[in-house]
C-alpha cells in the first residue's frame, strides 16, 4: 500500500469530487484541442453527477443522514448518457475509470458490443490519459484487457470483457456476472448495441458499499435496455444527452454542412449529432437500427459469391459512384466528383480495368447514357444498363424498376442478409429515404431524387448504386 499512501493527500482531495480530479489530475496543457483546454462542460456535468451518486451511495451504506436529493441518488442504478459523435465520450469514460482507481481495492468491469470498441477505442483512451496523469501513471499498469494497481492485480482493477451478443439471454448475462466489491462500477460502452441479457447483473448484483453503473453510447436503436433507461425506466437512472452541437470539440462549419446534407431532423443527424434516438415512422424505407445492425455484421464471403458492381453516374453536381458487393457483403464504395463525360468514363475504365468482377450494372440515364455508350465502344466486358425508368418485373406491386430494386435493398436489411461499411454518407442515404403506397392496388413508390432534393436532402447515389447490384437478384 506504500504507493497508495504516497498520493493519499491528492486522493483525499479528488475522490469525492471527480469533476475536480478531471480538471486537475491531467496535463491538459499538452492536450489542447484548438482553443479548448480541459474537460468540456458536458463532461464536467457528468463527472459532477457521478460524484453525487458515489457520495450518496456511501452515505446510504454508512446509515448517515441524507437530504432528499441524496436519498434519490442513492437509489439510482447509475448514470446513462446518450451522445452524438465527437463529444469525447470514450475519453471521459477512460478518465472516469482512472478516477475510480483512487478508491482502495476498486473493482470495475467495462463491456461493449465489439472487441474493437474496447481494444482500439476505449483501452487506447485509457492508455493515453494515464500517460498524462502524473499522480497515477507510476502506480497503475495496463495490459490488453486489464488495468490494475501495481502489486494488486487480482484485487484492485478494471477489466474489459466483450459482450456476448449472440448467446441466449442467460449466456449474455454472464458478461458482467461474477463481480462484487465494496467499490465497484460496471460500464457499458456503445450501450445501444448491447442486448438486454447483458444488463441483468446491473440490477441484481449492484448491492455493495459504492456500486453503480455507467451506460454511454450513440443512441442507435429505439428499443432495448439502453432506450428504456431514457424512457420508461428513466426514474431509475440519472440521464444525460450530449449533443455534438453543444460540444466545443466539433467545428460549427461541419455541423452546418451536415444539417444541409441530411436535414436537422433526419435520423442520421438525430443520432450522430443530436444524441437522440431515431424516429420510427410508417413511411421510413429502412429504419436506422436495421442499418446500424448491418455495419460489420458477422457475414462471411463465400468462395463462389459473385463480385457485382453498381455504377451510378453523377449529374447535376452529384458524385459518380462505383459500389462493389460480393455475396451479401458491400466490400467497397468509390466516388468521383467530376461532371465531364470523358473524365467519368476514364475513371470507370480504370476502376474496371483489372477485371476483378463478374458483372457490372450502370445507370444509362442523362450523363450516364454517353458514359455507357463510350464504355461499350471501348470493349468493357459484362457491363449492362439498368434503366430505373423501366417497368418493374412485378408491375402490380412497384411503380417502376427503381422502386422494385430499392425495395430489394430494404428486404436485405430487414432480413439481416447484408453487411455494409461504416460510411456516414451511405448511412445517411439509407436512413433518409421514404416510400409511399400510391393507390388502392398497393403499388409501392420510393421517394425520387427530385423529391429528396425538394426537402433539402442529398441525392442517394450510393443507395442507387447498391440497388443496381440486385438487378439479377
Amino acid at each position: 500500500m506504500d504507493s497508495y499512501k504516497a498520493i493519499e493527500e491528492k486522493i483525499g482531495q479528488w475522490r469525492d469530487y471527480p469533476e475536480v480530479f478531471d480538471r486537475e489530475a491531467f496535463e491538459w496543457e499538452k492536450l489542447r484541442i484548438g482553443d479548448w483546454e480541459g474537460p468540456t462542460e458536458q463532461q464536467q456535468e457528468a463527472s459532477r453527477l457521478v460524484g453525487e451518486i458515489s457520495r450518496a451511495k456511501i452515505k446510504a451504506s454508512l446509515g448517515e443522514e441524507m437530504d432528499e436529493r441524496e436519498e434519490e441518488l442513492s437509489r439510482k442504478l447509475g448514470i446513462s448518457i446518450k451522445s452524438g459523435h465527437g463529444t469525447g465520450k470514450d475519453a471521459w469514460l477512460a478518465r472516469t475509470y482512472l478516477w475510480a482507481m483512487l478508491f482502495p481495492m476498486f473493482t470495475g468491469m467495462v463491456t461493449a458490443p465489439t472487441s474493437h470498441q474496447l481494444e482500439s477505442v476505449l483501452w487506447k483512451e485509457i492508455r493515453k490519459w494515464l500517460r498524462y496523469c502524473p499522480v497515477l501513471r507510476d502506480h497503475i499498469e495496463i495490459q490488453s484487457d486489464k488495468m490494475f494497481w501495481k502489486g494488486y492485480k487480482g484485487e484492485w482493477f478494471v477489466e474489459a470483457r466483450t459482450a456476448n451478443v449472440k448467446g441466449t439471454e442467460e449466456e449474455q448475462g454472464e458478461t458482467l456476472a461474477g463481480r462484487h466489491g465494496k467499490y465497484m462500477i460496471l460500464a457499458v460502452d456503445e450501450s445501444s448495441g448491447v442486448p438486454r441479457g447483458v444488463y441483468k447483473p446491473i440490477e441484481g448484483a449492484m448491492t455493495g458499499f459504492m456500486n453503480f453503473a455507467i451506460l454511454i453510447g450513440n443512441p442507435t436503436r429505439s428499443g432495448g435496455y439502453f432506450f428504456d433507461t431514457h424512457t420508461k425506466d428513466r426514474e431509475r437512472w440519472v440521464c444525460l444527452t450530449w449533443s455534438s452541437e453543444d460540444s466545443p470539440l466539433i467545428p460549427e462549419y461541419l455541423l452546418e454542412e451536415e444539417r444541409k446534407k441530411y436535414g436537422w431532423d433526419s435520423n442520421w443527424y438525430r443520432v450522430r449529432r443530436r444524441g437522440e434516438f431515431p424516429k420510427v415512422s410508417d413511411d421510413t424505407l429502412i429504419p436506422y437500427d436495421w442499418v446500424m445492425a448491418a455495419i460489420d455484421r458477422d457475414i462471411e464471403i463465400g468462395d463462389g459469391d459473385a463480385i457485382i458492381k453498381g455504377i451510378d453516374v453523377g449529374a447535376g453536381g452529384d458524385k459518380s459512384i462505383i459500389l462493389t458487393r460480393q455475396g451479401r457483403v458491400v466490400t467497397d464504395i468509390k466516388e468521383y466528383d467530376n461532371p465531364d463525360t470523358m473524365k467519368v468514363t476514364g475513371w470507370i475504365m480504370r476502376e474496371l480495368s483489372d477485371g476483378d468482377y463478374d458483372v457490372a450494372f450502370i445507370d444509362p440515364i442523362g450523363l450516364g447514357a454517353g458514359v455507357y455508350d463510350r464504355l461499350v465502344e471501348m470493349g468493357v466486358r459484362n457491363l449492362y444498363p439498368v434503366d430505373y425508368r423501366d417497368a418493374a418485373s412485378e408491375d402490380n406491386k412497384f411503380f417502376r424498376l427503381r422502386d422494385e430494386l430499392i425495395w430489394k435493398v430494404r428486404e436485405a436489411f430487414e432480413s439481416g442478409l447484408i453487411k455494409i461499411p461504416d460510411d456516414d454518407e451511405f448511412i445517411g442515404e439509407l436512413t433518409n429515404i421514404k416510400y409511399d403506397v400510391k393507390d388502392s392496388k398497393g403499388v409501392i413508390k420510393i421517394e425520387s431524387k427530385r423529391e429528396l432534393k425538394a426537402r433539402g436532402v442529398a441525392s442517394p447515389n450510393k443507395l442507387d448504386a447498391l440497388a443496381m447490384t440486385y438487378y439479377w437478384g
